[in-house]
């Protein structure tokens, strides 16, 4: 005889979410621990969309790749899907309070007629379309052209998202691109072989959502209850500011914003050095324009520490492109120009991580 649970509606997805995280060990040979909070928040989610728990052993993790899609959400990016399903299912409430929008527009009557006439897909086109749109995150779960173009366009230097997820489901070119994916040096979540689609794509991204808005929420509570979130941020006096004589402009400016510089190296980097920092963009165009930039003179790296150093270090430096840098901020006093903009900041606590410890030991911080 068949016994239905006795679930209130608004308990449905705890009661899911629960079951799954209870059933996990047996059903996949791993506990949730191993995999890390966030890296499991998203395999539940897959888990809850799809019923199926091979999941777990089928999606592959850039390892940046939850820090650089939480970075996408919270500086309010753009988030660009395949197709207008998948656009309905992501929980717009909470990208509206980061100040992102969902974009797809695979419906747009240009993008029909421009792939009519170059006779291309319309995921193609539709792509080649959003490169303005100031898109943090990519979503395939339908196409694999759309992937494909996605890398692509990554390549040519026409975009630059923070994370790509691309999980495509079918039997031609799905599961080739996303292996050709799974070995790009950017940051990724893909789901290898053939199975994937539209809700394994929402549902990633759903989990993002939900991790950034647990995380906001953390952080305005301590600040309601009077409490310091002290942090520490990784930066740098980038080459063109030290050469220009505004690297004690700049520190200076740190200390009277309230700062405290627990760590601080004059450095002359090598080439190898730049590679290996700016290594999650090795396959971008700029790659090696950086790099040599960054290996042309000496710099100066630092560990700050404040009351949320991270937004507020980059509240200071400003907007990456001096000329739209708001008065006031570092990069609109001293950057000239987008690849020579005087100072570099973590957007994470992860990449804030990797930078500190990729210069400092943590004897040598204060």
């Amino acid at each position: 005889m068949v016994t239905l649970q006795q679930v209130k509606p608004l308990q449905i997805e705890t009661e899911s979410f629960r079951i799954i995280e209870q059933e996990f060990p047996e059903q996949t040979g791993h506990r949730p621990d191993e995999y890390g909070p966030g890296r499991f928040k998203v395999i539940q989610r897959v888990i809850h969309a799809t019923g199926d728990f091979s999941f777990a052993a089928n999606l592959f993790f850039h390892e940046r790749a939850i820090q650089a899609g939480l970075g996408a959400i919270r500086a309010g990016r753009n988030i660009l899907i395949d197709v207008n399903m998948g656009a309905a299912g992501i929980s717009r409430s909470i990208l509206d309070r980061f100040g992102g929008k969902v974009i797809c527009r695979i419906g747009d009557e240009e993008v029909g007629q421009i792939a009519k006439t170059k006779g291309l897909t319309r995921s193609e086109v539709a792509f080649e379309q959003a490169t303005g749109d100031n898109i943090g995150i990519v979503a395939i779960g339908n196409a694999p052209t759309a992937l494909l173009a996605a890398m692509r366009l990554i390549e040519e230097g026409k975009f630059n998202p923070d994370l790509v997820i691309g999980v495509p489901v079918g039997f031609v070119n799905a599961q080739e691109s996303k292996e050709i994916l799974s070995g790009k040096a950017y940051p990724f979540i893909t789901a290898l072989g053939r199975k994937g689609g539209t809700p394994v794509a929402v549902a990633i991204i759903n989990a993002l959502l939900r991790l950034a808005e647990e995380e906001e929420v953390f952080l305005n509570e301590q600040r309601s209850g009077g409490t310091a979130v002290m942090e520490r941020t990784f930066a740098i006096v980038k080459p063109d500011a030290f050469a220009a004589g505004n690297a004690g402009k700049i520190i200076a400016r740190i200390y009277s914003e309230g700062f405290k510089i627990v760590g601080l190296k004059k450095l002359f980097l090598s080439k190898v050095e730049a590679q290996g920092f700016y290594d999650v963009h090795r396959e971008r165009p700029f790659f090696g324009e950086l790099t040599d930039f960054m290996s042309s003179g000496p710099c100066i790296v630092m560990v700050l520490e404040a009351e949320n150093a991270i937004k507020k270090w980059r509240d200071l430096m400003g907007a990456t492109n001096p000329a739209s840098a708001a008065e006031g901020t570092l990069r609109r006093q001293f950057g000239s120009s987008v690849g020579e903009n005087a100072t570099h900041g973590s957007d994470a606590p992860e990449t804030a991580a990797f930078e500190m410890g990729y210069f400092f030991s943590g004897l040598e911080l204060l």
